[in-house]
Order: structure tokens, then C-alpha cells, then sequence
């Protein structure tokens, strides 16, 4: 089995039923086992600001200590685990941004990279373009 560094995305089609995904997130977190979900402070933060948003929660949407709540209560599932940085996620991190042309928005992506690298977890996803980070491995869910 593989243990994962989880991307918001995946983490909000867990926890939203409305969410495109969901049907797909379910099956896939059911089948993990202990400490095989991880969530790092980047994803919970994003997390947070997703269910707080109109355009993405329409009627759904919830104040941010209500998410919080959310996510607290996924930490409780054995399957979770949360996943800190450490030196080695300060050393992967530059290879990560290794593009000539401003890419603003792929400066999250290249910490979760880093970040799945150097905790040896694989990136679970629904975002193709994380294969784009060399020796990272992704799951695309």
C-alpha cells in the first residue's frame, strides 16, 4: 500500500458530497490504511479557504471555524496522518521551481511536490500537472 501526501482538491471532494469528485475520492480514501491520508498545513489552509467561498460552496459555503471543525474531525480517522516540513523539503524545494517564465501558480504545487519528495509519500491528485515535477509520484485519481 502507499502512503500519500493529499492535495486540496481531493481533500474537498472527500468531504463535499455535492463536489464533482466525490464519487471518485470516497472509494479511493476507503481503501487506505492508517496513516496513508496526509495533510499538510498548506492543504488544510486551502482547504479552509475553498469551503468559505461562494463561488466554489455556492449554498454550502461555511465560516472558516466551521471548516476547521471539518477538518478536525477528518484527524480523528486512523487513515489520517499530518505531514510536516523538515530540512529536506527546504532542499527539494528550488528543483521544483525550475521554470524560466513566471509561474505564479505553480509555486503551491512545487511545495506539495517538496513536500511529498522528502516525506516519501506519493501526491494524490485529480491535477495532471503534477506530472511535470520529475522523480515525483503521483497518483491521478
Amino acid at each position: 500500500m502507499n502512503s500519500y501526501l493529499t492535495d486540496a482538491n481531493v481533500v474537498l471532494a472527500l468531504l463535499v458530497k455535492s463536489h464533482v469528485h466525490h464519487d471518485l475520492a470516497r472509494p479511493w480514501y476507503r481503501g487506505l490504511d492508517d496513516k496513508d491520508f496526509g495533510l499538510c498545513r498548506l492543504v488544510q489552509l486551502t482547504v479552509l479557504r475553498l469551503l468559505a467561498t461562494r463561488r466554489v460552496m455556492g449554498e454550502e459555503t461555511m465560516p472558516v471555524s466551521a471548516g476547521w471543525r471539518v477538518l478536525a474531525e477528518l484527524s480523528e480517522d486512523s487513515r489520517v496522518v499530518f505531514v510536516a516540513e523538515d530540512l529536506e523539503t527546504d532542499r527539494q524545494l528550488p528543483a521544483m521551481w525550475r521554470y524560466q517564465q513566471p509561474t505564479p501558480q505553480l509555486v503551491n504545487d512545487g511545495y506539495l511536490a517538496a513536500l511529498a519528495l522528502s516525506s516519501g509519500r506519493r501526491l494524490a491528485t485529480f491535477d495532471k500537472g503534477f506530472r511535470e515535477f520529475p522523480d515525483l509520484a503521483v497518483t491521478i485519481l
